[in-house]
């Protein structure tokens, strides 16, 4: 490739002003939540809920542990005082930035200074799951029971409780989203610029990226633009996401499949084509978004409504950037993964009451409404946002306030446009964008990553052992230094062993559970 990408994005990340550098581009493009598809208009500040969280009328006092990907929020602006008043609570909240989050939940769950809500970013993290069966939080089964007093959550939980819950036990309320999430971006202009339509297969994928690379796409004299990153989202193309079963029945982990090695195959093409970074392997999220909304790569794997906010971030640099969303055909599927319909999630620690506990539960309950998701999505009209036409307009105020993070630790209403629309963009682009992602739902071509829901405690245990290795393997064999045949026989060598069969026997168990 000829340009160390690794110091072009430090001299790029030194010029940022930002006091949170940790949180990387996030904290400058000042990442939006996306808007309900549909819900109450909200005319000014409105009293709180008639189902109260406190006891007595008094607030009920909240310690939260969340992730963060802006600036640290004031929980007296606008959107954080109307969200409490509403549900008659008030937060005291720790905010962690999101890549620094897994190693200070380690913290917290190794010291046991737990708060009373703990967000948790993978609801099958080792730490969190082991933490779970040793009693740490609340099985929330027998406490929800059928749901009469939750009626709001009772649309929410059911069907997502197969991904949540751990032996059999309901420990994590889902932070709700829709099957629709995240999607390849590609650089649309750069491809009209080179006179080649959106792609809509591998191949045509492959041949995009080359000719992308190959034409100096932003102008600069440099060959230094980069076509793709690794990510294993790519692998959806080749069926990763579908179970195979070993010769003894046991279900084998997505990674070290067949289709997992047609994809390392992939890779390995694209490398040798010049479309990959030399250093793909030490690059980390902030850094690849980075180099995205920057003007460097041509693709990036983004929630899908990130397609406007890319577009924005890049006409600062590249007046004529357009980002747009493609869907990926490949030998063995698509290249677009649905969610659980949850990420991560949030859970309780043992040592609150359960007087508190359901108070708790309550609180979630009065969130899982159409009206204070709209909320959280919009924020409160004539303060966050203006209507115009029909149309709702943010305000400084609700560009400011208005973020992902105002949703970190809530369960929101359905809505399946969650990820899809943005609240800063056109109605127009908003509807084209439903539209689009309308069509791939309606021809049912996403799965659920295989890898996010499948549980073994045998593999909890040997699969960290192996994870170093059998990472620097397969990136020796994409950038060539190691065989393919060598890679799949070191893949055959794992499956083999006695842990891993047992570990594949156990997630054979649990898929058959989960999905009946």
């Amino acid at each position: 490739m000829g340009t160390d990408h690794n110091q072009l994005y430090h001299k790029k990340l030194h010029r940022k002003k930002s006091g949170m550098a940790a949180v990387g581009v996030a904290l400058s493009l000042g990442m939006i939540v996306s808007a309900c598809g549909s819900g109450s208009e909200l005319k000014g500040s409105s009293a709180p809920n008639s189902s109260e969280p406190g006891k007595d009328n008094k607030a009920l006092e909240l310690k939260i542990v969340s992730s963060l990907y802006n600036e640290v929020p004031k929980l007296d602006n606008a959107i954080w005082s109307e969200i409490q008043k509403r549900t008659n609570t008030k937060f005291t909240v720790d905010w962690v930035p999101a890549p620094e989050y897994n190693s200070k939940l380690d913290l917290f769950l190794a010291s046991n200074e737990l708060p009373d809500i703990l967000v948790v970013t993978s609801e099958k993290y080792l730490p969190v799951v082991n933490a779970a069966k040793q009693g740490v939080f609340w099985d929330l089964t027998p406490l929800l029971g059928d749901y009469k007093d939750y009626p709001n959550l009772k649309k929410i939980i059911p069907e997502r409780a197969k991904f949540l819950t751990i032996d059999g036990k309901l420990y994590t309320l889902p932070r709700t989203r829709g099957k629709l999430d995240t999607i390849v971006q590609i650089r649309k202009d750069w491809l009209d610029k080179v006179g080649l339509p959106l792609p809509t297969t591998i191949d045509e994928f492959n041949v995009a990226l080359k000719k992308i690379v190959e034409s100096d796409p932003d102008g600069n004299g440099k060959k230094d633009t980069i076509g793709m990153q690794f990510n294993d989202y790519f692998a959806g193309a080749f069926g990763i996401w579908d179970p195979v079963n070993n010769s003894e029945g046991g279900l084998i982990h997505p990674f070290l499949t067949g289709n997992y090695n047609d994809f390392v195959a992939w890779n390995r093409e694209r490398y040798a084509d010049g479309v990959m970074p030399k250093e793909f392997s030490v690059m980390k999220g902030a850094q690849i978004q980075d180099l995205f909304t920057s003007g460097v790569s041509a693709t990036h794997i983004w929630n899908i409504y990130h397609a406007w906010t890319a577009t924005d971030a890049i006409k600062k640099v590249q007046p004529a950037a357009n980002v747009d969303s493609i869907l990926l055909k490949g030998p063995k599927g698509y290249a677009v993964a649905h969610t659980k319909m949850t990420t991560g999630g949030i859970m309780i620690p043992k040592k609150v009451p359960e007087a508190k506990v359901k108070q708790i539960l309550k609180f979630y309950d009065s969130m899982a409404t159409a009206e204070m998701t709209d909320l959280v999505s919009y924020g409160v009209d004539g303060v966050h946002y203006k209507t115009d036409n029909g149309e709702r307009k943010l305000t400084d105020i609700g560009k400011k306030e208005i973020n992902v993070d105002v949703n970190q630790f809530m369960v929101l209403a359905e809505d399946k446009w969650l990820k899809v629309v943005h609240p800063q963009a056109p109605k127009a682009w908003n509807d084209a964008k439903k539209a689009q992602m309308e069509k791939y739902e309606v021809e049912k071509v996403g799965k659920v990553r295989l890898e996010e829901v499948l549980l073994s405690d045998t593999w909890l245990k040997i699969w960290p052992k192996y994870l170093d290795e059998w990472t620097a393997i397969r990136t020796k064999t994409i950038i060539g230094e190691t065989s393919l045949a060598d890679y799949k026989a070191y893949v055959e060598k794992l499956n083999n062993m006695p842990d891993f069969k047992k570990a594949y026997k156990e997630f054979a168990d649990n898929y058959k559970t989960m999905m009946q």
